[in-house]
């Protein structure tokens, strides 16, 4: 059973709730926003159901949480994904950045600009213009694209966005100044307009796991759970492909247009004894490169 809150955090926790009076063995939990997680995970324990977490963290790890229902973290260092944005505007020739970035207290929205905020540190020659941290909507991030074009037109040389869609509203206000292609962009979880604007060339680059092994892992995982066998670890960090103009049809042609075949029982506890719950970071062999840690140049 697959349910969607649509954003709603009131709706998430309904459904949680309704999952758990129902009798679901298992629940793999993508929360809206890190500070509703803990709650669902409450409800959880009132009834006895174990929960993988995926995507969003709650902010602190199984091993340091009182109840029994919190299983597994697993997602990305959305670090990574920051800074190798920034670093990947800077060798394409990008100096001077503006950015649009999440809210602030939001955890991945906070990593992510924490990247960006760690090479500028990192590199002399790469200058945060202004930073904006709004909603991370295509709506918002067009507004902001406006705001630094009125204040800052000419001072800088590229865009660093928190997410496609924010990147999207971008690329609408500089398409509106006749900028689309000439000021760099940069975005975070590959939607297909951005992988179009990367063949277009108004977009220069883009990351994220790739489209199979968050949720591949986390079914692998609550499964053997189920099943008797628990994890040998409590948390799972996935690698983020890094994307460019040069490679984008690499990623279409293995997940997109090409069908990529995962050998589940192979990392499975249940049906392989020698299966360790680590290997579930490799499940899928990726064409482009990945980053699965954050490697700072000084």
């Amino acid at each position: 059973m697959v349910v969607d809150a649509d954003g709603d955090d009131t709706a998430q926790y309904n459904q949680i709730m309704d999952l758990c009076a129902n009798g679901v063995d298992g629940i793999i939990l993508n929360g809206n926003q890190d500070a509703t997680i803990e709650s669902m995970l409450e409800v959880a324990d009132d009834y006895d159901v174990p929960v993988i977490v995926t995507g969003r963290s709650p902010g602190f790890l199984p091993s340091e949480y009182e109840g029994d229902s919190y299983i597994m973290l697993q997602g990305c260092n959305w670090e990574i994904s920051g800074y190798e944005q920034a670093k990947a505007l800077y060798d394409a020739g990008f100096h001077k950045v503006v950015a649009s970035g999440g809210k602030q207290g939001v955890s991945v929205a906070d990593a992510r600009y924490r990247g960006l905020e760690m090479f500028a540190e990192d590199c002399d020659d790469f200058e945060i213009i202004a930073g904006l941290r709004t909603d991370e909507t295509r709506t918002q991030g067009m507004a902001n694209m406006e705001n630094f074009l009125s204040a800052y037109k000419g001072q800088f040389d590229c865009v660093w966005t928190t997410n496609d869609d924010v990147a999207l509203g971008c690329l609408e206000a500089l398409t509106a100044e006749g900028l689309n292609g000439k000021v760099g962009l940069g975005g975070i979880d590959v939607l297909d307009e951005c992988r179009e604007a990367m063949h277009n060339g108004e977009q220069h680059f883009d990351t994220f796991s790739d489209p199979y092994s968050i949720e591949w892992a986390a079914v692998v995982s609550l499964f053997d759970y189920i099943n008797g066998y628990e994890p040998d670890c409590e948390e799972l960090s996935f690698g983020l492909l890094m994307l460019y103009p040069d490679n984008i049809q690499l990623y279409e042609d293995a997940f997109v247009t090409g069908t990529c075949e995962i050998d589940a029982k192979k990392f499975s506890k249940t049906f392989n004894p020698d299966a360790k719950t680590k290997d579930l970071e490799q499940m899928v062999e990726c064409p482009v490169p990945v980053v699965t840690t954050l490697e700072r140049i000084k």
